[in-house]
């Protein structure tokens, strides 16, 4: 695979109305790797990820947030860990 020239980060819970319009509009804007991390779901935000990522359109990973933590600094922490994000 190809290396991505632009990468988008993104942190999300219950955006399912509103996802696929968002991919669209960036991916038309040049980003060629999406990647949304989701916590605690309960709209199918994750499911239509999961299925975008079986389509090669995105990237999506699970932010299980220990009990202390905040969902976007954990999901910035392990983006910073993950090569998908960084390379």
């Amino acid at each position: 695979m190809a290396a991505s020239r632009y990468t988008l980060l993104s942190m999300m819970k219950d955006e399912g109305p509103w996802l696929l319009e968002w991919v669209a509009y960036h991916r038309l804007i040049g980003f060629d790797n999406i990647c949304v991390y989701t916590n605690d779901c309960s709209d199918g935000t994750d499911n239509i990820l999961r299925r975008l990522e079986a389509l090669g359109i995105v990237r999506h990973f699970e932010n299980r947030v220990p009990e202390e933590k905040k969902p976007q600094p954990n999901a910035l922490r392990l983006a910073t860990q993950n090569p998908v994000v960084t390379d």
